[in-house]
């Protein structure tokens, strides 16, 4: 069990092993992007092209603007390129025509493709464009598809009011816990 929760000034986190484990609470100051990576959370934050880098994980700094476009579909997209801490290569095509919305993230290692995630939008009167869904395959050493996941947002709210307490994980008695 996992459970995460950024207030917008820190980040809680519980998690715990199995029934019988009290589990260990953190608290870290500030967004705390680690538990995301690789979740429908991180692929959300990533849909809705939040500006804060710790957020989307795209930092412009470390990004080029390739001097080439390519297509999905109809769409002519303006490609960015980035190199994470592990040396991949990962690539975002990006929509200019719908306020540059990432619909590929492309990321290779050693010239090979080791993820593909695709996305998709439906449109919001409020919003302009919100997450439909997306697509992602992990393959493998030998480029054989060893993952595949497909997540669909069946509803969403924007700009809710959310009472404090939905930022606030109890820990339970008897659980480890320690402060960053």
């Amino acid at each position: 069990t996992l459970r995460c929760a950024f207030d917008g000034d820190a980040t809680r986190t519980y998690f715990k092993d199995s029934q019988d484990d009290p589990g260990a609470g953190k608290v870290r100051t500030g967004f705390d992007g680690r538990h995301f990576d690789g979740s429908d959370g991180h692929k959300l934050l990533l849909a809705l092209r939040t500006a804060w880098p710790a957020y989307s994980g795209i930092d412009p700094a470390r990004c080029t603007v390739l001097p080439i476009t390519a297509k999905i579909g109809d769409v002519e997209c303006t490609i960015l390129h980035t190199e994470n801490d592990h040396g991949n290569h990962i690539f975002y095509w990006l929509d200019p025509a719908r306020d540059y919305l990432v619909l590929r993230e492309h990321t290779m290692s050693g010239g090979r493709d080791i993820s593909h995630l695709e996305f998709s939008y439906r449109p919001d009167a409020t919003a302009g464009w919100v997450p439909d869904g997306w697509k992602q395959g992990m393959l493998g050493r030998s480029g054989c598809c060893v993952c595949s996941i497909a997540s669909k947002v069946d509803e969403y709210h924007l700009n809710e009011p959310l009472a404090a307490s939905t930022f606030q994980i109890k820990f339970p008695p008897r659980s480890g816990g320690f402060e960053d």
